[in-house]
């Protein structure tokens, strides 16, 4: 697993934003997840922040051949 890119403002928030862009190549079995940061600081049922580190440990216990319902 590994992020890519930085990050930035959410597409249509602001008329005029410019944003960067990059290219990468996917292979096959290659699975992309978008997320908002609402998701990586939202709290666990303990309090905490679930963070990136979380998300990672979600993402890794999910069933990569349940296409969209992996989440559900």
């Amino acid at each position: 697993m590994e992020f890519l890119g930085q990050g930035g403002l959410p597409i249509g928030l602001i008329a005029d934003a410019t944003y960067s862009g990059f290219q990468i190549v996917l292979n096959p079995g290659d699975r992309i997840l978008m997320y908002s940061d609402g998701f990586t600081e939202s709290e666990t049922q303990s309090g905490e922040m679930f963070e990136e580190k979380g998300l990672m440990g979600l993402v890794s216990t999910c069933d990569v051949n349940a296409g969209g319902q992996a989440f559900l």
